[in-house]
């Protein structure tokens, strides 16, 4: 399935229900709903420590949780090609989500660099506006 394609398909199925992360945010899709989402290609012999941080309970959904505006994140492995990720992050719109990234520079500076023996590539694919 060419990128495109497997993208369109989980911005679909994001779009399509409410979902919770962790019992404590719903993804209300009755709102605004902006995704940022990132392809990794992980390097193998750390792809459980590359699951734990980057999943839905891991060390960067923690500080994100911070923001009462931050609605989850959802980590997806490419079932062709097991060293290759996407990353949905979910925020109530995009100005809540550069605002968090403003107030939260050096903290997320920091993670980026602590984290980044765990990929060969990190991709930013964009931000996406959910259409009603």
């Amino acid at each position: 399935m060419n990128n495109n394609i497997f993208l369109l398909a989980i911005m679909m199925a994001l779009s399509s229900c409410t979902m919770v992360l962790n019992d404590k945010k719903p993804v209300d899709t009755t709102n605004e709903v902006y995704s940022v989402i990132w392809k990794y290609q992980i390097q193998p012999e750390y792809r459980g420590t590359f699951e734990k941080e980057y999943g839905s309970t891991g060390t960067w959904a923690d500080l994100f949780q911070q923001s009462e505006y931050y609605r989850g994140s959802f980590l997806h492995k490419d079932e062709n090609e097991p060293n290759t990720y996407v990353l949905i992050d979910t925020w109530v719109n995009k100005q809540t989500y550069e605002d968090f990234k403003k107030q939260n520079a050096q903290r997320y500076n920091e993670l980026s660099k602590q984290f980044e023996y765990l990929y060969a590539t990190e991709e930013k694919i964009g931000g996406y506006n959910w259409v009603k």
